[in-house]
Parts: C-alpha cells; structure tokens; sequence
C-alpha cells in the first residue's frame, strides 16, 4: 500500500529534496576545493600496476594477470580497471580526476536508497537521514584517498545495486545482478560475504534456480580467487585472535557503533566507550533480529524493498568481524579508512526499523532519525570540516617530496626498497603521473630560494615513536605557542623537505576560536643524511615568508642515531 501523500507535489517534499540537494552542494564543492592530483601510501601502487600494463610487449594474459592480481588480502579488479581508463583518457593517472568523479558513487549510495523508499511508498521526507548520513565529512579518508574510495564506497553503492536487482523476479535483472556480483567480488574481498548472502536470499525468496546459479557461480569465482596466486596475508593475526577473542567482540561492536565516536569527543555527554559500545549493540541488535525475522518469518516479511537491507546489513556484519580477527588489538576499531562502514550501519539500521516497524511508528522512527543524523552531521563538519584544508597541505606537502625525491618522507616507505623505487621513477619518467602544478608548490619552491628570517628563540618539541604500519621510527615535531603557520620545513645545506603544519589544539565547539600551535611527522629514514634546521613557512600578504631556527635534526645513514640539538 502506498503510504505517501502527494509525493510529487506538496510542498514538503520539494522542501525536502531542496535541502538534499544543499547538503549535497556543500558536499561536493569541498571535494572539488580541496581534491588534489597527489597520491598517499597505497595509492602509489596503482602506477606500478599501469605502468606493467603498459609496457610495450605485455602481452593481454599478462595484462589481465596484473589487473586481477592480489593487493593485501583483496583483489581490486574494479579501482584497477577506473585507473587504467582515467591514464587512457588523459595520458596519465590523475588523482584529482578518480576522487571527483568516484565520489558520485556518494550521490549514487543516495539515490538506490531514496529509490528503495520511494519503492516502499515511504513519504520523501523520511530520506533526510540518509542525506545527512552520506554528505559529511566524517568519512574523509574514504572520499579523498583514491584506493579507498575506489575500493570502499563505489563497491558499496554496486553492492546496493546487486542486491536491489536481486530482488526483482525478471530473468534480465537477475542475470545482471549476477554478472555485477562477479565484479564486486574481484574488486574488494567483501564480495566474498555478499555472494553468501545473495544465495540465502534467493533461498527464502523461493528462486531455486537462480539460487543455484548463484551457488554453482561463487564455487568457480571464488574458487579462482583464492586457489590461483593467493597468499593469506594476515594469517599469523588468526593465532592472536584465538587467544584474545574478547578483542573480536570488542572490535566488532565498536565497529558497529563506531558513528558515535568523534575521535573521542563526549558528544553525548556519556564516556566515550560506553556510547560506541551503546550504539553497536543496538545496531547488532537490529541486524540479528531483522534476518530473524526473515529466515523464520512468513513469505511476506521478505519485501523488495527489505532484500537490499538486509543483504548490506550481512555484509557489513560479515566483513566488520573479518576485519576484527585479522586487526583486532584490544583498542577501538575505527581506523579512518574504515569510517564509511560505520556511518553505513547507520544508514542500514534506519531502514531496517523503517521498513519492519509497524506503520504508526513511521512518524517516530523518522523524526528520531532525522535529530540524531542531523546531530550527527553538524558535528562532523564541525570537527572534520576544519580538517580538509590540513589534509590539502599534506598533500602539497607529497607532490614537494615526490617532485624532488620520487619518495614521500610522510606516508609510506616504498622508497626504501630499490627495485620498487626504480620501477616507480620509471613511471614518472614516462609520464604515467605527473607532480601537479599548484601555484602552492611554486610559491613554497620561490620562497626557499630566498633569505629566509632567523629565529633565535623557538623551540619545537620533538619525540621518536615506532608506527607499526610503517615499520619504522618517526620523528613528531611539535610547537605549541607558535601562531599557525601553513607549512614546516627542515633545511641542510643542500636539501629541504617540506611537512604540512597541522593546528593545535582544536577549538571544536568554538570553531571561531584562533588556532596556535602546529605539529607534524617525518621519517627519519626517508631524509638524506646530514644536518637539518627546523623552520616554518607562513603565508602572509605579501607573499610566502620563511623562518628558521637555530634548532637542528641530525640524520645519519643509521637511524637510530637520528637526533634533534640545540
């Protein structure tokens, strides 16, 4: 039955789809802001799958072999293919390009779910909380760097898609859903519990041919997948989550609950742990009950329109407690490029109570749903909008190392291993990426070439930390009652490297507030050896203005000699 009124012509509903297209706008235009053509850490692998490609003499075996091959514990045949096309179209691999343009799948995530309500006969109104969900920055890691955009949300919105199309009776969209599951499936290894829970739905929707078309499929695909040129990366994590497996649960519930967290900011005014873990058993709690309902309920309880929940929310679960035994280390599990999973329970959890509740709770769950996302996505911008412009000078900060070194000091350390350093210049020498021309880099690269103003009383604080996912030792410069500049520096007499100045503290709730104070990270390991002097850059109305101290970073060719003096 169709429960809405005058969908397409009240004044509400043009109200509505008004301020989605607002919080769409606001959304987009920070992409286009502060997108930029640099890669970090694994982006950088995707030159080298390119330029394997298309070196003259591969052979199309070859060709597919590479496209196919395994990256970590996933193959990502789909981000491959996106790459590959944008170097065909503009004669190089364009970051800025594959973040704008695989963003839209934010829009596209938007619009399968918007058609999935309008399909229930939901009122419009009742999409907001997906708008606010879907068009903040609170998942910023999975939005601007490439690998993960590519691998996480454009998956996600194809896995929405499968689903939906798996719910429709015709042969033609069946086979569809069949031919994009294969995709989804070589592109992100959650395709793996998206084929599972695409075969259970099709059991209980009583289609038993194409359940075993499904089932006879995923034995081939998935069968290839793991028994041709697979290794098991994080295979010795199992042994650690055999012995810990309160981990697991912690780390699944987190996940879970993970919306909630804000970096650990009491927003509700609750210990920080108890919201997350409040959150995600209330999510877990849904999800359980609602496939509950569906494995044990009548024919009828299985909905068009809920066969796209529920095949997400399987997902979700099934790849939130994959990832807790293969990274759990007793801590929250919220790492940053993770975070479109967390805000997606929440997109999925609204339209499971929605969809199953009866009809007279649709005005609660909404009104609910609409506060708790609109809460949800003043904060976010309130703490994250400020991040954007830190993440663009990082950024810069890259394309400075990669334009003078072919190596990032910051974020990985690829350079370290000379076969892939060469095969990496090699690349760039054919053009394959090239360092953007930002007028930043020229005015940074002028303004080092000039005197720059000396400073004899600044100090920065500085601390060596081990960072497991580097493997190796960073070096954190800090300085607290220094007014914010735009950029640090380290200077020899013949090199310098630039580092993104990052403010401290965050004025979160009184966002008008001055920031002082900057912070920032180098690998000792990626410098040339010698004597650096710490300096800042600060962007003043007459132009770019250098200072340096008299502080130094002493580096040699043995790392844990590195040192900062007096």
């Amino acid at each position: 039955m169709n429960r809405s009124l005058s969908l397409s012509t009240t004044t509400v509903d043009r109200l509505v789809l008004g301020f989605i297209g607002l919080l769409a706008a606001l959304f987009y235009a920070a992409i286009y802001r502060y997108a930029i053509n640099v890669p970090v850490v694994d982006d950088l692998l995707y030159i080298d799958s390119i330029r394997r490609i298309t070196t003259p003499g591969t052979g199309f075996a070859e060709q597919m072999r590479v496209l196919v091959e395994q990256h970590n514990d996933h193959r990502i045949l789909l981000s491959r293919l996106l790459v590959l096309t944008d170097y065909w179209l503009e004669g190089q691999v364009n970051y800025r390009t594959l973040t704008l343009a695989g963003s839209l799948s934010v829009a596209g995530i938007g619009w399968q779910l918007y058609q999935i309500f309008r399909q229930a006969g939901l009122s419009r109104w009742l999409v907001l909380p997906f708008a606010l969900v879907l068009f903040q920055p609170s998942y910023q890691e999975d939005v601007w760097g490439v690998l993960c955009l590519l691998q996480h949300t454009v998956t996600l919105w194809l896995t929405i898609i499968v689903f939906r199309l798996l719910a429709r009776p015709e042969p033609l969209a069946q086979a569809g859903a069949l031919a994009l599951g294969g995709l989804v499936l070589y592109s992100n290894s959650n395709g793996l519990f998206m084929w599972v829970a695409a075969v259970g739905l099709l059991l209980l929707m009583e289609r038993w041919r194409w359940a075993l078309a499904w089932g006879l499929g995923g034995v081939v695909l998935i069968g290839l997948y793991f028994g041709v040129d697979y290794t098991f990366v994080s295979k010795n994590s199992l042994a650690v989550a055999a012995e810990h497996p309160g981990w697991v649960v912690k780390s699944v519930l987190s996940a879970m609950g993970g919306a909630a967290y804000f970096d650990g900011r009491k927003w509700l005014l609750v210990p920080m742990l108890w919201a997350v873990m409040g959150l995600g058993i209330l999510v877990l709690l849904v999800i359980t009950i609602s496939w509950i309902r569906a494995l044990f309920g009548s024919k009828k309880v299985l909905s068009a329109s809920l066969v796209p929940f529920l095949g997400i929310a399987f997902v979700l679960a099934c790849s939130t407690g994959a990832s807790a035994i293969t990274r759990s280390d007793g801590g929250l599990m919220l790492p940053d490029r993770y975070q479109l999973f967390c805000v997606a329970y929440l997109l999925v959890v609204y339209g499971l109570l929605l969809l199953q509740l009866p009809q007279r709770w649709e005005t609660t769950v909404g009104l609910v749903g609409v506060g708790f996302t609109s809460w949800f996505w003043l904060n976010a911008w309130l703490y994250y909008g400020p991040l954007l412009s830190e993440h663009y000078d990082a950024k810069v900060a890259e394309a400075m190392s990669l334009k003078h070194y072919h190596y990032s000091i910051i974020s990985q350390t690829f350079g370290l291993d000379r076969d892939w350093q060469q095969r990496w210049e090699t690349a760039m020498n054919r053009g394959i990426y090239q360092v953007p021309d930002l007028p930043e880099i020229r005015s940074v690269e002028a303004a080092m070439k000039t005197v720059p103003t000396q400073d004899s009383i600044t100090r920065f604080i500085t601390r060596t930390e081990r960072l497991g996912f580097l493997n190796n030792d960073a070096l954190f410069l800090q300085q607290d009652t220094l007014p914010t500049p735009r950029f640090l520096y380290i200077r020899s007499a013949t090199d310098w490297y630039l580092l993104p100045a990052q403010p401290l503290p965050k004025p979160i709730l009184k966002p008008w507030l001055p920031n002082r104070g900057a912070k920032s990270i180098v690998v000792p390991v990626m410098l040339k050896p010698g004597t650096y002097r710490l300096g800042w850059l600060r962007q003043m109305p007459a132009g770019w203005i250098p200072t340096l101290t008299e502080q130094a970073l002493i580096v040699s060719n043995k790392p844990q000699t590195n040192k900062a003096t007096q």
